[in-house]
């Protein structure tokens, strides 16, 4: 009798530690639930002011991406990925143990959504000198 009372507070309390765990991966994996509630998760990673305007940069571009049956990632988590990269200039070793896959398929999803989003996103770039420049000019 004395070994099932044992045990059984042994489950509860592994349990316990499982959930735990759990609860730290969840907040430091790199979600669409986990951008969605942070704000300062989604400026720091991507670059955006918000969910909302990330939200939008990928509803604009997205359809334009392949995307297939074989891929490991979801497209968001793929844009996620092409974001840090441009926003943070992380090598793919780092963006290889974040997301779980290889180097080579973090080439190959940056490429992807790099030529899209150039394609798509060029129009909205305004394409002007910055003040720096100017007075700089104007000194001469």
């Amino acid at each position: 009798m004395w070994d099932i009372n044992s045990m059984e507070e042994q489950c509860v309390e592994l349990n316990d530690r499982i959930y735990t765990q759990q609860k730290k991966m969840e907040r430091l994996q790199l979600t669409e639930e986990a951008l969605r509630t942070s704000e300062t998760k989604v400026a720091f990673y991507t670059g955006t002011a918000n969910f909302a305007v990330l939200l939008g940069l990928f509803s604009m571009i997205e359809k334009y991406v392949a995307h297939g049956a074989n891929n490991s990632m979801t497209k968001f988590l793929e844009f996620v990925l092409f974001s840090m990269k441009v926003k943070l200039n992380l090598q793919s070793p780092g963006l290889t143990f974040r997301f779980g896959v290889s180097e080579a398929t973090v080439s190959r999803i940056f490429h992807k959504w790099l030529n899209v989003a150039y394609c798509r996103l060029k129009s909205q770039i305004a394409a002007g000198r910055c003040a720096a420049a100017n007075d700089a000019t104007d000194i001469l």
